[in-house]
């Protein structure tokens, strides 16, 4: 706790000393753009790294695909249901995974936390929602001001910006080396506090002791664990209850763990259990999920229209609700009120995804990204899309 505190003094004392401060946010930086030669060299490595990759990246999709729509197929002939949460009362604060855009959505979780007590709000996450789950549970402990909370959000970003440094050298350097890292973020982020709190803290906080009572808990993580049956495939599933901080980092790299982009290797253990990225982006069958869910009329629930990037005519913008539509199937209760309830936290809101930008990792992007959702949540919350949530206690 001593050695957290001292590198927080450090951070706060670094970032006083950057040009770059966001009025909104009240966030710094010290990056400037890359030079092209630093561009060159990084596009020049990720070259010769995607070209010996591709075809194991390929092989690896052939082969998702084929177990997973077989799986379904079997499952659909032995009428077996995906297993789901119940439903509960408490508003949710949904966090799908967006790639590069997890800084976005760290800047909205920022003004999310300095408006509105999120205690009482159930937390689902994915993939990159994962660590702005432990970014909100790092805010929470802030306080009950709105100035202590930006402190602390100052202070997780400095954090950030310390710990993904050696994957902010130039261009694409995160290439294959972001678990690592992650890894050592979250350790930093994630409230060390007594197992018993700790516990608490992701099981009902402020929702009452009898908010769960049979299964669950506040912070629910979706990722994909590996299963047999029916065939070798990667299952969508919730994990939730965590006894420790250390099972939530556990988690959380898990169902952030994209084969080839993040880590080289394509699974992690979770509970003894082999698991990957949430939202698995090397299988094609999410295109036939996304179908049936529409027909279906799941959707309204796990790919509401108001989350498709912009005009739903074109194809390319269903592609972030498609990738995250399988993991929040089993992630989202049935029940259609439940619909109402849920704040979705992504830059789909609005069209605000740029595609050519989804692999982009730097210090100035994850900055200028920052401040740009914090300022998109503040717009939301003017038009009222936060209305269900409880006002921060002064």
């Amino acid at each position: 706790m001593a050695e957290h505190g001292a590198l927080l003094e450090s951070v706060s004392r670094d970032l006083r000393q950057c040009h770059t401060v966001d009025d909104a946010s009240g966030i710094a930086t010290c990056y400037q753009r890359f030079t092209l030669w630093q561009q060159f060299q990084g596009m020049l490595r990720v070259a010769v790294v995607v070209t010996f990759q591709f075809p194991f990246l390929l092989l690896f999709t052939a082969y998702n695909t084929f177990a997973e729509t077989s799986a379904a197929l079997i499952n659909l002939v032995g009428r077996r249901q995906r297993h789901r949460l119940p439903p509960n009362p408490a508003p949710t604060l949904v966090i799908p995974g967006t790639c590069a855009y997890i800084f976005w959505q760290l800047g909205m979780t920022q003004y999310i936390c300095e408006k509105y007590d999120t205690s009482g709000a159930r937390i689902v996450c994915t993939s990159s929602g994962a660590s702005c789950a432990a970014m909100m549970l790092f805010l929470e402990r802030a306080g009950s001001t709105r100035e202590a909370v930006r402190a602390h959000a100052r202070d997780a970003y400095g954090l950030i910006e310390q710990t993904l440094a050696p994957i902010f050298r130039h261009p694409m350097a995160f290439w294959g080396r972001t678990a690592p890292v992650l890894k050592d973020l979250l350790q930093l982020l994630v409230p060390e506090v007594p197992t018993p709190e700790f516990r608490w803290m992701c099981t009902n906080a402020g929702l009452g002791e009898d908010a769960f009572p049979a299964e669950g808990g506040r912070v629910v993580c979706g990722l994909r664990r590996i299963s047999m049956r029916p065939v070798p495939n990667l299952v969508a599933e919730a994990k939730t209850a965590f006894e420790s901080r250390e099972d939530f980092v556990a988690a959380a790299v898990a169902a952030s763990n994209v084969f080839g982009v993040v880590s080289p290797v394509p699974c992690r253990v979770h509970r003894g259990q082999f698991c990957s990225d949430g939202v698995n982006p090397f299988s094609l069958y999410c295109f036939v999920d996304y179908t049936v869910q529409w027909i279906t009329g799941r959707f309204r629930t796990t790919a509401p229209p108001h989350i498709i990037n912009g005009d739903r005519r074109w194809p390319w913008n269903h592609v972030y609700s498609m990738w995250n539509v399988g993991i929040m199937d089993a992630l989202l209760p049935t029940e259609r009120y439940a619909a109402e309830r849920l704040y979705w936290l992504t830059p789909t809101v609005g069209g605000h995804i740029q595609y050519q930008w989804a692999l982009r990792f730097s210090g100035l992007f994850t900055y200028q990204q920052w401040t740009m959702g914090y300022r998109h949540a503040r717009e939301l919350d003017v038009k009222g899309y936060f209305k269900g949530l409880a006002p921060l206690r002064f």
